[in-house]
């Protein structure tokens, strides 16, 4: 049972770290569409 234990927390930490990553990765995305959009919508 301990054993679980210590392998189901940093693996729980990890997977924190991967959303948060791909939470930022997607929110750069994001601001670059809208910033895009609004740039074709000002040259228009």
């Amino acid at each position: 049972m301990s054993n679980k234990r210590l392998v189901t927390k940093p693996t729980l930490r990890l997977n924190v770290l991967m959303l948060l990553s791909l939470l930022g990765e997607a929110k750069k995305l994001l601001i670059n569409l809208i910033r895009a959009s609004i740039a074709s919508r000002t040259n228009l």
